[in-house]
Order: structure tokens, then sequence, then C-alpha cells
């Protein structure tokens, strides 16, 4: 198997080697040539080298441009990379993976601020309960059904709590206020 292998590699490098030395001159111009009609950029031309440095009779091939009617110029040829707006990266990252769309947030419920009323103390005369609050350096005596402001309003006093209605939003808050002893 590994002759096998050797043979062929050593069977394609003695043809590619035959086809650069001995390969005729009109079939490399046939393989350079463009089918398209576009000339080739250059040729080889033999020029012969001063006697000092060469042997008498050996030419050295070199290079010449062709010039040609088919060749644009050169901003021409290369407009459509010089117009490209984003530059291509060899090495950017790639995915496969489809960006998932993430659901939208859920709508924010609306809820009353915090309490600002602090508990001082309560009084009961009979079936009549009076609490007392601060609200910063304010004090309110309430009972219920009372408005505290445009803002709140005593729902009920029934120990050990007295509930509070943020009228804007109809939302209850509690205030412990402790049972009677």
């Amino acid at each position: 198997m590994k002759n096998t292998r050797l043979l062929l590699l050593l069977l394609l490098m003695v043809g590619v080697g035959y086809a650069a030395f001995f390969m005729p001159e009109d079939a490399l111009d046939d393989l350079l040539a463009d089918p398209k009609g576009i000339a080739v950029v250059a040729t080889i031309q033999p020029t012969k080298v001063a006697p000092s440095l060469n042997p008498p009779g050996n030419q050295v091939a070199s290079l010449k441009p062709v010039q040609g009617s088919t060749l644009g110029e050169r901003e021409t040829l290369l407009s459509p990379l010089l117009t490209r707006r984003e530059p291509t990266r060899m090495f950017a990252q790639h995915t496969w993976v489809v960006p998932v769309k993430m659901p939208p947030p859920p709508p924010v419920i609306p809820t009353a601020p915090p309490n600002p009323f602090k508990y001082l103390g309560k009084q009961k005369s009979g079936n009549e309960i009076k609490v007392f609050l601060s609200e910063g350096e304010k004090t309110w005596v309430v009972q219920e059904n009372f408005a505290l402001g445009q803002q709140y309003r005593v729902e009920s006093i029934r120990p050990p709590l007295l509930i509070l209605v943020y009228l804007p939003l109809n939302i209850r808050q509690d205030i412990a206020i402790g049972n009677f002893e």
C-alpha cells in the first residue's frame, strides 16, 4: 500500500517536471491567454546579456509589460474594491446560532409610594378610637374615614392595624398600632 502511494507520487513529480522543462512555448501561451479576450499583463521576452557576464549565445528571459487596449486603468479595475463600504476581515467571527428575540418586559404595575406616616399613639373613648400619626413635623389626629390631605384616607381602625388607602391608585397600606391593654 505504501509502495503504491510512493510510486504514484514519484510518477506525478516526474510528469510535473517534464511539463515544466519540455512544454512547448505555444502551449504556455494557450494557458496564459484568457478566453474572454483580456490581455496578459506581461510576456516573457528573451534578451541578450552582456558577454562579460554570460557565455556567448546564452539568453536570459525578462518580463516586459504589455501595452494593450483591453487593459483598463487601475482605478477602473480596482473600483469594486475601493468602493466597498465594509472591510472584509479574514478572521472575523461567524456563527450559525440564530439570535433569540427576547420578549418585551412585562408592563410595570403601578405601586403606592412608601407610607410617609409614623405611629405615635392612640386613644379610646367609648367606641371611638383616635390615632396620632406624624408626617415629618406635622401631627395628625385621625379617625375612620378621615382624609389625610389629598393623597390618603383612613379606611378603618381595628387594633392592631390602621388601614390607609392611597387614593390615586386605590391601594391599601397598613400601619401597626398595637392592641389596647
